[in-house]
């Protein structure tokens, strides 16, 4: 069987930079995203580009059926994913009681429940070959707290929990698990979430997406298990991660007034 890196969220963002990144290195790449049209136009590039080989599945993780499906697609064609990157999600912006209800409960499913599902669906195959990398994408909002953001940010904050509690687990398999924690970036993200660049998101300087893709491979191939893209961001994060909650809480909300 040969092996693959498998991409969710390839379309556009760091999923999409993420791909270049690999198919630079001559990996098999499965791309997976809800837009086939973008996964395909994609593939050729990198094909075109890099003379990779790349296939695609297009499917929407808001279903809970969506990784198994994919997993047994996987199967089916005899790719055996010895690199996993779970890159897909989303977020939204304001006070949660004015949120959509439905779409605040589908970005946990897209953000953390699938990301648990693929883990646990293609962790067994590494195991049992000795070698595995998992790239769990967190976000730098993990080590605070995130009012008006809050579904987003608890979702990143589970996913850097879930990695560093697997990669102590997988310590001595030959799988390695990094959760990647990159501040404001030029991804599309901004746009799509609504929080433009008010508060936070607008203080500090934003990395490209292809900056944090080639930081993000290099992390992972290094067995990195919290990996924060940029000096600055490195420095932020710390901070962060150690000013206790009494204080961060009103700080962030003050900052992020401006939305209320």
């Amino acid at each position: 069987m040969s092996s693959w890196v498998l991409i969710t969220g390839a379309t556009g963002g760091i999923g999409s930079e993420l791909a270049t990144v690999f198919a630079r290195r001559k990996a098999q790449l499965i791309l997976v995203g809800r837009n086939l049209e973008k996964l395909d136009a994609l593939a050729a590039r990198l094909g075109q580009s890099f003379g990779a080989k790349v296939v695609t599945f297009a499917c929407d993780f808001g279903d809970p059926s969506a990784p198994k499906a994919l997993k047994e697609w996987c199967d089916a064609n005899d790719y055996t994913v010895d690199v996993l990157v779970n890159n897909a999600g989303y977020g939204s912006f304001g006070p949660f009681v004015d949120s959509d209800a439905d779409r605040e409960a589908a970005m946990v499913t897209v953000n953390s429940a699938a990301l648990v599902q693929l883990t646990r669906l293609f962790l067994p195959t590494m195991i049992s070959q000795h070698y595995g990398r998992i790239l769990n994408l967190s976000s730098m909002v993990a080590f605070m707290p995130g009012p008006f953001w809050i579904t987003y940010t608890a979702t990143k904050t589970f996913n850097l929990s879930f990695s560093e509690s697997l990669a102590a687990e997988c310590r001595g398999t030959g799988v390695t698990v990094t959760a990647l924690c990159p501040g404001p970036t030029d991804s599309g993200f901004a746009a799509d979430s609504g929080v433009g660049n008010d508060g936070v998101f607008g203080l500090i300087p934003h990395m490209t997406a292809r900056d944090v893709a080639t930081y993000a491979v290099a992390a992972m191939e290094r067995g990195k298990i919290v990996a924060v893209p940029g000096p600055l961001n490195k420095v932020l994060a710390q901070v962060a991660r150690f000013t206790p909650h009494i204080i961060s809480r009103p700080l962030v909300r003050a900052m992020q007034r401006v939305r209320k």
